[in-house]
């Protein structure tokens, strides 16, 4: 991004990752492209959709012989530590409600936390543009899940659905 963004003055980058407070977190990276979990805080849902490609005895690369569960995320992929920035206080900061800004996230499943802490900080009128997607994992209560949801659906304006829409239509 650095090199693509970086000579932009109207682009500013963060090598941070958005959370509800400044904090060092532990960070669960995708082991290779073959998994496709995405990068998430949560190691539940590493465990949960990372598996592991075994090459055949014949030594064939990418011969799939059996799929298995990862049963620790350093195995393959890696936890990392990473600095996080508080999206709230970050919005206070450098945004104001007399320009039209847009949020976009997909957070691998911090949405659930990070939405509600900027709808109790009253932060929703910054935002002119919501675009989320929204994750579901097994390991996350659904009755949550589909209360934060809905509250946002029915009560945010300008809120769209990142998965109804795609991003061929933003």
């Amino acid at each position: 991004l650095q090199e693509k963004y970086g000579d932009r003055e109207n682009i500013h980058l963060y090598n941070s990752a958005v959370w509800i407070s400044e904090e060092e977190k532990d960070f669960y990276v995708e082991p290779d492209d073959t998994c496709k979990t995405g990068n998430t805080f949560f190691g539940e849902k590493f465990l949960m959709n990372a598996y592991l490609f075994k090459i055949s005895a014949d030594g064939q690369p990418n011969k799939v012989i059996k799929k298995e569960r990862v049963i620790d995320p350093q195995i393959e992929g890696g936890k990392i530590k990473v600095p996080c920035i508080d999206l709230a206080r970050w919005l206070t900061q450098n945004v104001s409600v007399s320009t039209h800004n847009i949020l976009k996230l997909d957070i691998e499943g911090s949405e659930y936390d990070v939405i509600p802490h900027l709808l109790k900080k009253h932060l929703e009128s910054l935002i002119s543009e919501w675009f989320v997607e929204w994750h579901d994992f097994d390991f996350v209560e659904s009755k949550t899940l589909i209360s934060i949801k809905e509250f946002v659906v029915k009560n945010i304006l300008g809120y769209s659905d990142w998965e109804e829409i795609g991003p061929e239509e933003v």
